[in-house]
């Protein structure tokens, strides 16, 4: 979340399209075809694609699951534009961003939907798109003990929902588990990227754990670039180089499950929400305080709609990572970049104002749709839907993952709403239950780290920077005329725009410092921390109540970290033998960035200045202190570090259950310093299991 969001541009709507279209004729000209094709009528396309598929759904096989043109929002997002015509995105606009891979070319996408039945059962799901007025694909599974014979099954197809000319089908697999881990193969034939006549479809191999095994886990996060990273593939390699080390790593020893943990796509990144002209006109009001008046209209729906879809189809095909979509299942979780930056941690004002309601909307719609396959209507194993999307998944006899939405319900001054958290503890426990005891590992997503130095001098900084702004705008407001002589000082300071990189930084996009939303987003925040501490409480009493130990898994702040609470007093150890019995040692990795960059060596400096243990009256839990590890007494070139507890290097972690003693191992894989292709360096960690008290 270091990424800023770029300076608004000050054009009316108008002077923005024209801006856009005289930027038009040195782009793509395949970009602009394909925008174009998927730029017709949502309302008009909508009609023809029900109509077809109501003709021949039957015949053909495919389980219809058709939402509203518009989808049900949750509760805190936006309701559906009730607009008229919706008008079809410019082509020169369109044009104007860089070039955008087809969606010709996409998928398949593999999710790792649990493991049910009392550890018999393997789920998951596959999703394709294919052009509306197509026959529906169709997918087969492979034995490969067999030989690689099909199956002699072809799994049916469920039509989710359809956006301008594509169709979005979801496979869903159940496997049964043997007494071996073993490959499954698949194919699509008749998809986006399923290959035609002349090209059979591309057989993809995945792995499923034995009935008796604890899945295999690669974890990672920011898998992509914000706007103010520059030259990023001359200077970082884009995000390829960390992914061909995970492929690596999978052809070695296979993962059953990726988990992301946060900004799977950057939607502020190379192609940028901020610079969709209605967008930019938005950000572009004369004063901030009429923002929330703009009203959303079918050319909002329309272009912000396209963009989230274009986005995911080009980010999704990045090169080592569409070969990871289609080959490791993978279980997401949203966070800000893929929706906006700072989604959720803004002002009231501009939270709730149409525009950024129904931007969250939508992004939500895509999100479900490509991460979760799933939509509003349906919000398959999410839960509180529609108020929320956490879910529970089991990973094998004694691990599993809780996945808290922190980013759907989020305000300045709350993280997940009260609805949410009840929903939470009560599948926790259902799930505890479910176990009979044998659940001995709980890995709990949570985008930004539980466990962290605290940074209280720049959140009172930033926000006594944010509070004078907002108060000489007040006064503006009142001492200055509104009349044409007045008009341009009083747009240059009541829009909350900083147009120049310094002044950026001062005002943002929305009239406070840019990094305010990152501060914010900290569970240790000022705002959060109350919160933080009542969350970690409630594990500490299900850790006790069902002797399972707690790993809080996290990415968001573009550096690597291990550390963990634990009950106070003074522990010379740290290999983990010491907190067998502490209910209150809940582990903390840290695994950021996959693919965007570290942040400045000053902001590591600044982190370390913090104790290397927080007692009990810092962290505000009883009986309990938090602790961060120094991992990294040698960097990945063999250099000792002084400042060892934080790491700013790109990288991703896998996790491992160890039948032997029951604990888990934690293995940050960090990039050389050369950014390409050799290994990256491994720093490990035991986690032990929870024992009962003597």
């Amino acid at each position: 979340m270091t990424s800023q969001s770029p300076p608004a541009s000050n054009n009316p709507p108008a002077t923005a399209a024209a801006a856009a279209s005289s930027s038009s004729s040195s782009s793509s000209s395949s970009a602009s075809s394909f925008l174009h094709s998927v730029s017709g009528n949502i309302s008009a396309a909508w009609s023809h694609v029900k109509h077809h598929a109501e003709t021949h759904l039957q015949q053909l096989g495919v389980v219809s699951h058709f939402p509203p043109a518009f989808p049900a929002p949750p509760p805190g997002l936006a309701p559906p534009a009730t607009a008229p015509a919706v008008s079809p995105l410019s082509p020169a606009a369109a044009a104007a961003a860089p070039p955008l891979r087809p969606a010709a070319s996409l998928g398949p996408l593999l999710r790792f939907g649990g493991i049910a039945a009392g550890g018999t059962l393997w789920t998951g799901s596959v999703l394709s798109i294919a052009p509306h007025g197509a026959p529906p694909p169709t997918l087969t599974l492979f034995d490969v003990a067999a030989g690689g014979a099909p199956s002699g099954h072809s799994v049916p197809a469920t039509l989710l929902d359809t956006y301008a000319a594509w169709c979005f089908y979801r496979f869903d697999l159940t496997l049964r588990l043997d007494a071996r881990a073993r490959p499954v193969e698949y194919s699509v034939a008749g998809s986006a990227g399923g290959g035609g006549a002349q090209h059979p479809p591309r057989r993809y191999r995945f792995f499923v754990p034995a009935a008796d095994e604890d899945s295999h886990v690669a974890f990672w996060s920011c898998n992509g670039f914000g706007s103010d990273a520059k030259d990023v593939d001359k200077k970082w390699n884009g995000i390829q180089p960390l992914w061909r080390d995970l492929l690596r790593r999978h052809a070695e020893a296979p993962f059953h499950v990726q988990i992301g943990g946060g900004d799977q796509v950057y939607s502020d990144g190379k192609h940028n929400i901020f610079d969709i002209p209605l967008v930019a006109a938005w950000l572009g009001t004369d004063d901030i305080a009429d923002r929330p008046k703009v009203q959303w209209t079918a050319e909002h729906e329309k272009s912000i709609g396209d963009f989230y879809f274009l986005t995911y189809v080009h980010h999704f095909q990045e090169e080592e990572f569409a070969e990871a979509l289609a080959t490791i299942p993978y279980t997401f979780l949203c966070d800000d970049h893929d929706i906006m930056d700072g989604y959720g941690s803004y002002p009231e004002a501009i939270m709730n104002s149409p525009v950024m309601k129904n931007v969250g909307r939508l992004a939500y719609r895509f999100y479900l749709l490509f991460q979760q396959h799933t939509t509003f209507a349906e919000a398959r194993g999410l839960f509180p839907a529609p108020a929320g999307f956490s879910y529970i998944k089991s990973l094998g006899p004694s691990t599993a993952v809780l996945a808290i939405d922190n980013r759907s319900g989020r305000t300045e001054h709350r993280v997940v709403p009260d609805i949410c958290w009840m929903e939470i503890w009560k599948q926790l426990e259902i799930a505890a239950v479910e176990s009979r005891g044998k659940l001995k590992h709980l890995l709990v997503i949570a985008t930004v780290p539980v466990v962290y130095p605290r940074m209280k001098i720049a959140d009172s900084v930033i926000n006594s920077v944010a509070s004078l702004s907002e108060m000489f705008r007040d006064m503006f407001r009142k001492v200055v005329p509104h009349n044409s002589s007045t008009a341009e000082v009083r747009e240059g300071v009541l829009e909350g725009v900083g147009h120049s990189p310094f002044m950026h930084r001062i005002l943002g996009s929305f009239g406070q410092p840019d990094l305010r939303d990152d501060l914010i987003d900290e569970w240790t925040h000022e705002y959060h921390l109350a919160e933080r501490n009542k969350m970690v409480t409630e594990f500490q009493s299900f850790s006790k109540k069902h002797n399972v130990r707690i790993t809080f898994i996290s990415g968001d702040v573009h550096l690597c970290a291990i550390g963990r609470f634990r009950s106070t007093g003074d522990i010379p150890d740290e290999n983990g033998k010491e907190v067998e019995h502490d209910h209150r040692a809940m582990y903390q990795l840290v695994s950021s960035a996959i693919g965007n960059n570290p942040p400045p060596s000053m902001i590591v400096q600044y982190l370390h200045t913090n104790p290397r243990i927080l007692d009990s009256k810092t962290t505000g839990i009883t009986d309990t202190v938090e602790e961060m590890f120094e991992t990294f007494k040698s960097d990945v070139n063999g250099k000792s570090l002084k400042e060892s507890r934080l790491l700013p290097r790109r990288n991703w972690s896998s996790i491992s259950y160890s039948t032997a003693d029951r604990s888990l191992e934690l293995v940050l894989h960090v990039e050389d310093v050369d950014k390409k292709d050799r290994d990256a360096v491994l720093y490990k960690r035991r986690v032990p299991s929870l024992k009962p008290m003597p």
